[in-house]
């Protein structure tokens, strides 16, 4: 058993030509459009990135004024402890 021998028509037409140039344009166009779509999605998500950046820097900054708040308050209630402590040695009361 044999294959049949397939012989192409390498001739050029009209249909051929417009087929073919049809297919390059909607390559080129299809680039194109995805180009775009790749820099529309960069400049949404840089803004998305910038917003992010900013709320981690309030939270950043939201964090430091609470540790210095609690800072501060251990160290006065170590003072009242201290204070507390030297009138209890002073004057006991029994």
């Amino acid at each position: 058993m044999t294959l049949p021998n397939i012989k192409l028509d390498w001739t050029i037409n009209l249909s051929s030509l417009v087929s073919t140039l049809s297919f390059l344009g909607m390559c080129v166009m299809g680039w194109y459009n995805l180009k775009q779509e790749v820099a529309v999605n960069k400049a949404t998500s840089d803004v998305k990135f910038s917003q992010i950046d900013s709320s981690f820097a309030d939270v950043k900054a939201e964090i430091v004024s609470n540790t210095l708040d609690i800072k501060s308050d251990i160290r006065d209630l170590r003072a009242d402890l201290r204070s507390t402590a030297k009138a209890a040695i002073v004057s006991p009361k029994y």
